[in-house]
């Protein structure tokens, strides 16, 4: 399935969905609305949205296997999605450590080349002061 049949299947689903939206309000606890409401969250990866409606099926019809099912889907999903989360997260803080660890390690040696650089300059600036307070000495004696 290319991307375009994907987002038309996602249209569709939003579609549908939004029918069993407007089912629901007359009657909030109609199994069948709930149930198709939450296939059409499934649809456009909205996991947790979806686990409600299924579990207000099962609460309020407890014999209706097709929605344990689509629960535990749900649950399985919703477990994938944490732990891809977590890695793309522990990565990022991984990489921000290692980053600070890095710039922290090469800031006291720049900090140790600056204060040489200055202390050169500071030096050189004397040496040329008692140099050309030197000659200045020697130019008025002759």
């Amino acid at each position: 399935m290319n991307s375009d049949e994907k987002l038309e299947q996602g249209v569709l689903v939003k579609e549908r969905g939004s029918q069993y939206f407007r089912a629901l309000e007359f009657e909030p606890n109609n199994e069948k609305g709930l149930f198709r409401r939450g296939e059409s969250y499934i649809g456009v990866n909205e996991f947790e949205l979806a686990r409600d409606d299924f579990t207000k099926v099962i609460q309020l019809y407890p014999n209706n296997k097709a929605a344990r099912t689509q629960m535990a889907k749900c649950q399985q999903r919703i477990h994938e999605q944490h732990q891809r989360e977590k890695k793309i997260y522990a990565n990022m803080f991984q990489r921000l450590a290692e980053k600070e660890e890095k710039e922290s390690s090469k800031a006291p040696k720049e900090q140790s080349l600056a204060t040489t650089d200055v202390e050169m300059s500071e030096a050189t600036s004397t040496e040329e002061a008692q140099h050309n307070g030197a000659t200045d000495i020697e130019i008025s004696e002759a």
